[in-house]
C-alpha cells in the first residue's frame, strides 16, 4: 500500500464532546469523519463535483445518467451480486444528483463497516457502463421525464425558473429531455467519468460510529493516487436583474386543478440574514395558509419555499393549487399577501422559537452530519473549520434576532419588479 497518509495535511477540530476530523491527501482527495458514539449506524458518502449544472449543451441529463449506470454493474461485480449484497450488509444505499455534484452513500450497521465501504468503493470507482444496459437505462429515465412532465407543481416550478433567470442551471430539469439523453452513448458516460471522477474533485465523509483512521486505511487501499485537477465553472446568480418574462399561463388538458406560482431570486446575503430568511419563509407560510386556505378555503394546498444554493443563487417560491375559478383571485391573494400584507411580531416570535427547537435535534443522526457538511463543504465553498461551534453560534444568532431585521429583510427581497408568476391551468 502507497503511503498515502504520511503526506497528508491533517485538521481537527472538536465540536462538543465528538471529533470533527478531516484529512486532505496529497492529490486533493478529502476524507471527513464526524464520530458519533451514542449511535450503532456508520453512513459512508462519496461526493463527486460533476452535478447537472456542469452537463453539456445538448447533452442535459448526462450527470443523473452517470449516477444511474454506477449500478448497472462494476469492473468486479454484476447488478443483480450488487443488489445482493446491498440486501444482506446495508441498511441503505443509493445515489443522487444535485446541481452542483453527484453523490454516493451507503449506511449501515457500523460492525458492517468493510462491507459498506467495498460495496459504496467499488459502485463509484469500477462502473463498466454496459451496451445493452444503456439503452435499458435510457427507458427507465424517460419514463422518470415523463412522470415529472406529468406533475403540475413541477411544470409550475421550472416555468417560474424560466421567466427567473436566462442562463442560470436553475432553469434546467437535472433528467434532461428525451431528446439529451438519447444522445448519450457508453464514450460519452467513459469521458465524463475519466474527466471528472478524480481525487481533487472527491470528497468522502464518513459520520456515526467510525474511527477516522479505519475511513482513511480504508480509501487508501481503494483509491489510487492522481493527480488529474478539473475546471469549475462560474455562474452569474442574475440576482440583481429583473425576470426575462413577468408571467406564464400554460393550459393542461384533462386537469381540474391550477398551480399558480409566484417567485423571486434573493440576494447574496450574510449569515444573520440567512436565519433571518428562514424565519421570514416560515412567516409567509403561516400568511399564504391563513388568507387563502384557513380564511377563504380557496386551496387544499399553499407553500412558501426556499431553493437553490449559495453557487447558483437562493430563489423563493410561493404556491396554492386551486379549482379554475379561484385562480385571479389566487394570484392577487399571492401577491398581496407576499408584499403587502404587515408580518406580525407574535408569529416571529413562535417560529423563533420553532427554529430554536429544529437547531437542537438538527445534528442527531448520522445522514444529518452527512448532509450538514457536504452542504458546508461543497454547496457552500467553506473551510471544515467552519462547522466549529456550527450549532453553537446559529443559535446565538437567533437568540439575539429581531423582529425588525426580519421586516427589513422583507423589504430588501420581495420587489414587486422582482417577482413573476407562472400558472399551470386547466385546458
Amino acid at each position: 500500500m502507497q503511503n498515502y497518509t504520511a503526506q497528508s495535511r491533517k485538521r481537527r477540530f472538536t465540536m462538543a464532546s465528538n471529533s470533527l476530523r478531516e484529512t486532505v491527501r496529497k492529490d486533493g482527495l478529502r476524507i471527513i469523519t464526524k464520530k458519533l458514539p451514542y449511535t450503532k449506524r456508520v453512513r459512508v458518502a462519496v461526493e463527486v463535483g460533476v452535478g447537472s449544472a456542469y452537463d453539456p449543451s445538448g447533452y442535459e441529463g448526462l450527470a443523473h445518467f452517470l449516477e444511474h449506470m454506477a449500478f448497472a454493474g462494476t469492473k468486479f461485480q454484476q447488478s443483480a451480486d450488487i443488489n445482493m449484497a446491498v440486501s444482506q450488509y446495508l441498511l441503505d444505499f443509493g445515489a443522487y444528483t444535485a446541481e452542483l455534484g453527484i453523490t454516493y452513500f451507503g449506511e449501515a450497521v457500523y460492525t458492517r463497516f468493510r462491507e459498506l465501504c467495498e460495496i459504496l468503493f467499488d459502485v463509484y470507482l469500477y462502473p463498466i457502463f454496459p451496451g445493452d444496459k444503456i439503452e435499458k437505462e435510457k427507458e427507465i429515465i424517460r419514463n422518470e421525464i415523463a412522470k415529472h412532465k406529468n406533475n403540475d407543481r413541477h411544470n409550475a416550478h421550472f416555468a417560474l425558473c424560466n421567466l427567473l433567470w436566462r442562463k442560470n442551471p436553475h432553469m434546467r430539469f437535472s433528467a434532461g429531455t428525451p431528446e439529451s439523453v438519447e444522445r448519450i452513448n457508453r464514450d460519452v458516460l467513459v469521458g465524463i467519468f475519466t474527466e471528472r471522477y478524480v481525487p481533487s474533485n472527491t470528497v468522502i465523509i464518513g459520520t456515526g460510529k467510525i474511527e477516522h483512521e479505519a475511513l482513511v486505511e480504508k480509501v487508501n487501499e481503494t483509491f489510487a493516487l492522481n493527480s488529474a485537477k478539473v475546471s469549475h465553472n462560474k455562474w452569474d446568480d442574475e440576482s440583481g436583474e429583473p425576470p426575462a418574462k413577468k408571467k406564464i399561463i400554460i393550459e393542461k388538458p384533462g386537469r381540474e386543478i391550477a398551480v399558480v406560482n409566484y417567485g423571486c431570486k434573493i440576494p447574496a446575503l450574510n449569515e444573520r440574514e440567512k436565519n433571518a430568511l428562514f424565519l421570514l419563509n416560515c412567516m409567509f407560510h403561516f400568511m399564504l395558509e391563513t388568507e387563502i386556505r384557513n380564511k377563504r378555503g380557496f386551496a387544499y394546498s399553499t407553500e412558501s419555499a426556499l431553493f437553490g444554493n449559495c453557487q447558483l443563487g437562493d430563489y423563493f417560491l410561493f404556491l396554492a393549487e386551486v379549482l379554475r375559478p379561484r385562480i385571479n383571485e389566487t394570484a392577487d391573494l399571492i401577491y398581496d399577501t407576499v408584499c403587502n400584507y404587515p408580518l406580525q411580531k407574535k408569529i416571529f416570535e413562535i417560529y423563533k422559537t420553532s427554529f430554536d427547537n429544529f437547531l437542537l435535534v438538527s445534528t442527531e443522526s448520522p445522514q444529518d452530519w452527512h448532509e450538514l457538511i457536504a452542504d458546508i463543504i461543497i454547496e457552500e465553498g467553506r473551510d471544515l473549520s467552519y462547522l466549529k461551534s456550527y450549532l453553537q453560534r446559529r443559535r446565538k444568532i437567533l437568540s439575539k434576532m429581531t423582529f425588525e431585521e426580519v421586516v427589513e429583510l422583507r423589504r430588501k427581497i420581495i420587489r414587486p419588479e422582482h417577482l413573476a408568476c407562472a400558472i399551470i391551468k386547466p385546458s
